[in-house]
Formats: structure tokens, C-alpha cells, sequence
């Protein structure tokens, strides 16, 4: 289960990590990628989005973008939501 931490928490340290790791691509796509996604979930937490949520989400999306843009943004979301740290049972 996933703790109640803040969106912007965990994109902020998801965003840090793929800068570290390729300066040059997260200059020229990944931090619009994320911006995208912190206009939307900004303002919740990771324990709010649920897969009903992220299918709101992509379906309005698809009305403005390409399927495939959709599928990268949707898969960063996933990785913020799988890099968030998890509530021990």
C-alpha cells in the first residue's frame, strides 16, 4: 500500500533521479512530461490515484494527444507511483 504522500512529493524526487541519470533527455522531454502530470495530480496524494483515477485521466488526455504520448506519460505516472515508498503491513 502506498503511503499518503503528496504527488508533487514524489514527482519532485522521481524528476531529480532522471536528471541525474540523463541530463539531456530530461532537459528536452521528461520535464514537460512531468509537468503535464503535476497540472493534474498536483494537488494529490499518491493514495488518491487509483487505476479509475489514471483512466479518467488518459481518456480525457487522448482527446488532445497521440495514443503513444498517452502510453509514455501514463508509464512515468506508474514509475512515480512504483518508486513512492510503500506502508509496511
Amino acid at each position: 500500500m502506498i503511503l499518503d504522500v503528496p504527488f508533487q512529493e514524489a514527482l519532485l524526487r522521481y524528476g531529480k533521479e532522471r536528471q541525474r541519470d540523463n541530463p539531456v533527455r530530461y532537459k528536452t522531454n521528461v520535464k514537460y512530461q512531468l509537468q503535464r502530470l503535476l497540472n493534474h495530480f498536483g494537488d494529490m496524494n499518491l493514495s488518491d490515484i487509483s487505476h479509475a483515477v489514471m483512466r479518467d485521466w488518459a481518456d480525457a488526455f487522448l482527446t488532445k494527444a497521440k495514443p503513444a504520448t498517452v502510453l509514455r506519460e501514463l508509464t512515468t505516472l506508474r514509475a512515480i507511483l512504483n518508486k513512492a515508498p510503500a506502508k509496511s503491513s
